[in-house]
């Protein structure tokens, strides 16, 4: 058939195609598909970070193609926005006297859709101070409280200074807010008396954000520098001065659903019924705190996730780290208390202890399937080993849950 078409001069459909192609050709190169691509709405900033329940504060908004956006959505019903009139991407945002303590998304709506999200802080038992430039020497550093929690922003190439008066003996923690809600500053602290002498410095303790844990030696004023390790001016974050309950830890970090289970809860200042505990961070003990909790007994099977606020100790995103893990986050609950809330990881099965010495073949720890052990590592170079039996074939799984659960190793 072929060669017979082609002894015909090519009529047939191959005449038609050949027809095409011309009649194609007479009419130019086809029209290129047109489409409009709208811009996508950046929220880049959120500034102040946080403010107190109970109070009515004006944030500004920043970032790339938010015209049109005036409107700002919380995922809490007792956080209500409003524009301010005469004044662009400004909001005042009232925060009601009974919302929770924590953290909390924040959306931008304008014309070209919905942002994605930026994160609040609200919190309880301190008072809100505002930044007040200049204060980047000892002698024009900010007086504030203790018990305050500063609204500030970092300067380039350059320091905040803060100044509060300690009782001797009076156990005070000076820490950051910034990576641990979505700022981009790497902040630093430092601590001095009023004469200059240097007492602590740190960085990086959670995440990017910066912690000093001190008992005031005398009655005075002390000094606290914050500054960007990157140098850089403009970011927002906040500076909490507190002798008032911190939690930095619990124990067992496993329990079993819908069973009572004591949990010791680690931190600083626990206030009655706490007793010193053998850990320490750097110089101090933390004090030990023994709590009953008995989670819902529907955790472990729906695999589920309960927040008392947003799971932000993470070094990975927050949905990563919990979207594996089926458990609740734990408070203390003595008065005053600060953040954060604590993961712990929810199983149907019974839980076992580590039991040390178990750091050496010759000492490991016997368990039987299936288990959940929880556990820790207690000084430097800690391995822990464990034993268990298994049949010749079959499938196992073994999983560690650390970082998952706010943990740093």
């Amino acid at each position: 058939m072929l060669h017979s078409a082609s002894r015909r001069g090519f009529r047939g459909p191959c005449q038609a195609v050949l027809a095409l192609m011309t009649l194609a050709a007479l009419a130019g190169p086809p029209t290129a598909s047109v489409r409009g691509e709208l811009p996508m709405p950046r929220f880049d900033r959120l500034q102040p970070l946080g403010a107190a329940a109970g109070t009515t504060i004006e944030v500004e908004v920043n970032g790339p193609d938010l015209e049109g956006a005036t409107t700002l959505l919380f995922d809490h019903d007792g956080l209500v926005a409003t524009p301010v009139d005469g004044k662009e991407r400004r909001f005042k945002v009232a925060i009601g006297p009974d919302v929770p303590a924590g953290t909390y998304d924040a959306w931008l709506v304008g014309r070209y859709g919905i942002s994605s999200p930026r994160l609040f802080h609200v919190f309880r038992y301190v008072a809100a101070v505002a930044e007040i430039e200049p204060n980047n020497s000892d002698d024009k550093a900010q007086t504030v409280p203790v018990n305050s929690l500063v609204q500030a922003t970092s300067d380039q190439n350059d320091q905040d200074l803060f100044r509060f008066a300690a009782k001797s003996g009076q156990r005070v923690v000076v820490r950051t807010l910034a990576g641990k809600i979505d700022s981009m500053m790497d902040p630093t602290l430092s601590l001095s008396t009023a004469a200059g002498q240097l007492l602590a410095s740190n960085g990086d303790y959670f995440g990017r954000d910066a912690l000093i844990d001190f008992v005031a030696p005398a009655d005075g004023d002390y000094l606290v520098a914050v500054g960007d390790l990157s140098f850089r001016g403009g970011h927002p974050y906040l500076l909490l001065v507190s002798d008032g309950p911190q939690l930095e830890n619990v124990a067992p970090r496993a329990v079993r659903a819908g069973q009572t289970t004591e949990l010791k809860f680690y931190g600083r200042n626990l206030g009655a019924g706490a007793i010193a505990s053998p850990l320490r961070v750097g110089d101090l003990p933390l004090d030990e705190l023994p709590r009953p909790v008995t989670p819902p007994a529907d955790v472990a099977a729906l695999r589920a996730f309960r927040f008392l606020e947003h799971p932000t100790d993470h070094t990975t995103l927050p949905t990563a780290a919990t979207d594996t893990l089926a458990g609740i986050q734990v408070r203390a609950g003595v008065p005053r208390e600060h953040g954060p809330a604590i993961p712990v990881l929810v199983t149907e099965h019974d839980v076992s202890l580590e039991r040390e010495p178990n750091d050496t073949v010759e000492q490991a720890q016997p368990i039987t399937l299936p288990a959940v052990v929880s556990a820790r590592f207690d000084a430097a170079r800690d391995g822990d080993y464990y034993e268990l039996e298994v049949a010749e074939t079959g499938t196992y799984a073994i999983d560690v849950y650390c970082e998952r659960l706010g943990g740093r190793a």
